[in-house]
């Protein structure tokens, strides 16, 4: 039998060879939030068009074709969520003109004056800004510093202007719940990025 002493000696020495420790994914949750946030973070929810630099409204914009297809049918063409929300809240007209058959149908948006302050020449009417709302599960890096790592995570919308935050913009994504998406995040040297 080994005496008390020894005992806990050998325990002492047995635990400095081999600790004791959750083996560590060696990654923390705040280090996958910074770096999916430096990559989301950039990225803002807005109806946008090639060339956001308007002269003078009204604005006569096409719908994509896979949002015509259904128009076809005679159901009705849905429109971008954000123009539906603001057409829903009274800050835009919106006229949708079939001219004929051998053209496409396209909407003609008058704005309030309000909202006509609201477009932005670089982004166009924007309702926020991505973040990242939770960090729900990754995949464990290898020995290599290389390895990458997937990330399932869900993100909200910050920084909205005071004239979204009403109930008809709600649908929009990540406005009123948050938003599934995943991701693939390198080692570098310079920390966890977002591989592309």
């Amino acid at each position: 039998m080994i005496a008390p002493s020894r005992r806990g000696a050998l325990i002492i020495v047995l635990a400095t060879m081999f600790p004791v420790t959750t083996y560590s994914s060696g990654v923390s949750k705040k280090e996958i939030t910074d770096a999916v946030n430096k990559q989301i973070g950039q990225q803002k929810s807005c109806f946008s068009l090639a060339d956001n630099n308007i002269r003078s409204w009204p604005l006569r914009v096409q719908r994509p074709l896979a949002m015509l297809s259904e128009s076809r049918g005679g159901t009705g063409s849905p429109l971008d969520p954000i123009l539906s929300a603001m057409k829903v809240a009274g800050y835009l007209r919106i006229v949708t003109v079939e001219p004929d058959s051998m053209e496409l149908p396209f909407d003609v948006i008058t704005p309030s004056e309000d909202a006509k302050r609201w477009w932005d020449t670089k982004d166009g009417f924007c309702v926020g800004r991505k973040a990242v709302a939770d960090i729900q599960e990754w995949t464990v890096p290898g020995a290599g510093s290389g390895t990458p790592i997937q990330v399932n995570y869900t993100w909200h919308l910050i920084d909205v202007p005071s004239w979204a935050k009403r109930p008809e913009f709600n649908k929009i994504e990540g406005m009123q719940k948050p938003a599934a998406s995943m991701t693939i995040l390198m080692k570098t040297n310079k920390g966890w990025k977002v591989a592309f």
